[in-house]
């Protein structure tokens, strides 16, 4: 009788072997309620598969990060038993999508047998393909593993290994990790220079869907040698795992999204969570000629348990990626964040958005500004901040993931008469306004922006109707 199918599909076999090359095969998985097992190709009938592995509650799964292979990115997971660690069954994929759904799926398996004994004993079957069988099909001798053979990539020096466990040696000494939390305990280190630990920002412009900030710092005069730290922050429609992937890529698709890339190559590989890297910057679209750049430098990620991401970038020296020829040698102190941007239950702004009209009438709040702009229509428009619901007509439209709201400045006499004023000179305002959901007890404290929009020199001859489709309904 067979065991209900959990998880199938066509993942990368990949090993090192005993000469210390790598080798990646593709091979058909296949995960069922207590057994792991690859084939070489979909398997039919009563086919014998190449390699097996009961799972039950000693099992571990081991996240190994990303091993490149000739050019080939792949994220490794590795399967074992903690009673029998040489045996295991190590798999990759080629995006970390298909690498965290094999994750999650056999962690769920071993969930479910957590604890639990096998019936003859024994806690640990496990069943090898060898030549001759299953119809004189032959397999790669890659894939014929025992207790005895080398040891695929890293040390199994983990004893202590939690189920859900991430290998790597975590950031290098070189990298400051500022994603972490600064314990009051290092008060003392010196951090002050570390970019991005503690900081103040000051929002300097918003730009293409980025907000783009400026670092605060407590000093009158910068010496010509330093430089503030700048981030910038924006959405994107995708998830954390293509964003990340677009992050890591050193291929062409990095010009989606770098245009300061020109070429990129591995220097050494740490481990699956740190590598060396080696990138030359295209300069074609500075405003100046300078001499070309280039970067050496150390990148570090994890992903952490809510689903984000974390990528760290240094620059350091190595002894394979000394200076080149024609090429100045640039600095690189960044880090990137990623992470999904959902409504947390029972918040503000969850509230705001599932709720009914009345209540987003009573708590949607405009805050304006004039930074730009003659004084009688600053004074007009003013900057106290007012509950939009309550001065103007505005009508909700809630969407599978969106709110759309309508505002309807002719529904009030007030509004009306500040338009009037400024309709005139309207091509010579800079006009800033801020949105966001009042708070009206300490709990709900503090206020946070929805969003802020900066209408500067409108035309209003350019504006046009739009065209909209009719209702299908």
């Amino acid at each position: 009788m067979s065991s209900k199918v959990v998880y199938e599909g066509w993942m990368v076999r990949y090993g090192r072997r005993k000469i210390g090359r790598s080798f990646i095969h593709m091979r058909y998985f296949v995960l069922e309620s207590r057994l792991l097992a690859y084939y070489k190709r979909k398997p039919q009938d009563n086919q014998v598969p190449i390699k097996t592995m009961l799972i039950d509650g000693n099992c571990r799964v081991e996240d190994r990060g990303l091993k490149t292979h000739h050019g080939h990115m792949v994220y490794v997971l590795s399967v074992y038993n903690k009673k029998e660690k040489y045996h295991r069954i190590t798999m990759a994929a080629f995006n970390i999508q298909e690498a965290l759904i094999w994750k999650e799926k056999i962690e769920l398996v071993i969930d479910q047998h957590q604890g639990s004994e096998v019936a003859n004993g024994n806690r640990y079957i496990s069943f090898e393909y060898k030549s001759g069988m299953d119809n004189g099909r032959t397999a790669s001798s890659s894939d014929h593993e025992s207790q005895f053979s080398a040891q695929e990539d890293e040390d199994d020096a983990h004893p202590n290994l939690l189920r859900r466990t991430t290998i790597g040696n975590g950031p290098p000494e070189s990298i400051f990790d500022w994603t972490r939390e600064i314990d009051s305990d290092l008060s003392n280190q010196n951090i002050n220079n570390q970019a991005f630990s503690r900081k103040l920002w000051r929002l300097l412009q918003c730009q293409n869907g980025l907000r783009i900030f400026e670092e605060l710092l407590e000093v009158e005069y910068l010496p010509r040698s330093c430089s503030r730290a700048m981030k910038a922050v924006g959405v994107v429609e995708a998830s954390c795992e293509e964003i990340f992937e677009l992050v890591m890529s050193m291929d062409g698709t990095r010009f989606e999204w770098d245009c300061s890339f020109q070429y990129g190559s591995l220097v050494e590989e740490v481990d699956g969570h740190t590598a060396i890297l080696y990138h030359r910057l295209q300069l074609d679209w500075f405003p100046m000629v300078v001499w070309p750049r280039d970067l050496c430098y150390v990148r570090y990620w994890r992903r952490n348990d809510d689903g984000s991401y974390v990528v760290l970038f240094r620059s350091r020296e190595h002894e394979n990626c000394g200076p080149q020829p024609g090429y100045v040698r640039a600095h690189i102190e960044s880090k990137y964040n990623i992470s999904h941007q959902e409504l947390v239950p029972g918040s503000l702004l969850q509230r705001f958005v599932d709720g009914d009209d009345d209540f987003r009438n009573s708590r949607l709040k405009l805050i304006p500004s004039v930074p730009k702009g003659s004084w009688i229509v600053r004074q007009s428009v003013g900057s106290t901040p007012c509950l939009l619901g309550k001065a103007v007509d505005c009508n909700y439209i809630r969407g599978a993931k969106y709110l759309e709201i309508d505002v309807d400045i002719g529904s009030s006499t007030v509004a009306n008469g500040v338009l009037g004023l400024v309709v005139g000179v309207i091509t010579t305002l800079v006009v800033d306004m801020a949105f966001l959901v009042q708070a009206n007890t300490t709990d709900e404290l503090p206020e946070r922006l929805i969003g802020a929009i900066r209408a500067s020199h409108i035309e209003l001859k350019s504006a046009i109707v739009p065209k909209l489709e009719p209702d299908a309904s």
